[in-house]
């Protein structure tokens, strides 16, 4: 019996490549994203930080005070670029999981395509094994048929051959057994009388 072979399944493989290639791309996106919120998050902590050392040192002069007041804006402008950043890497980000679900769609029609098919091979070779079985079935009581009607018509034994049939006169004063010929002639035969 011949096995099941799918004939897309060059296309099957491509396309789950295909979504292999889109979850690294994504997964690449979704690390940047993730560098730059975890950026942002230390930028907090560094103005967290700054704020509180200020409140102790409080005693220094306006030099220190503006050098520490650009310090504090300029994590400020950049959290607010990393911000964009990550808004204009969200986009991309979202355009990756769109081709992604789209590619995992396209597989999993050829998936689907797959079992349909591999469902209606397996019905074909049940329907031929069963078509096979019906026909050998079939021989096998069209034989016994013919064997049992060919061994009524020959004698079972060869010493029944070789007798003939006749109607034997028993001395012994027994009836001969009659056949249903016989019994339905001597039945009318009694009507008569």
């Amino acid at each position: 019996m011949k096995g099941f072979k799918f004939n897309l399944a060059t296309v099957q493989k491509l396309r789950e490549r295909k979504v292999e290639e889109e979850i690294r791309k994504l997964s690449l996106i979704a690390g940047r994203v993730n560098k730059l919120a975890m950026d942002i998050s230390e930028n907090q902590k560094l103005i967290q930080e700054a704020y509180k050392n200020f409140a102790k040192d409080i005693s220094y002069d306006i030099n220190y005070l503006r050098v520490y007041d650009g310090y504090i804006k300029g994590l400020n402008r950049q959290n607010e670029q990393l911000q964009r950043t990550i808004e204009s890497e969200d986009e991309i980000l979202n355009e990756a999981r769109a081709k992604l679900n789209e590619a995992r769609k396209e597989a999993e029609v050829i998936e689907i395509i797959k079992r349909k098919r591999e469902k209606e091979f397996r019905e074909r070779i049940f329907r031929s094994e069963r078509m096979e079985e019906d026909d050998l079935n079939s021989k096998d009581y069209l034989l016994d048929k013919r064997k049992l009607k060919y061994e009524d018509a020959i004698p079972q034994t060869l010493e029944q051959a070789a007798k003939p049939k006749l109607k034997k006169n028993d001395s012994s004063g027994k009836k001969e057994q009659k056949s249903g010929y016989e019994l339905l002639k001597d039945y009318y035969e009694s009507f008569k009388k």
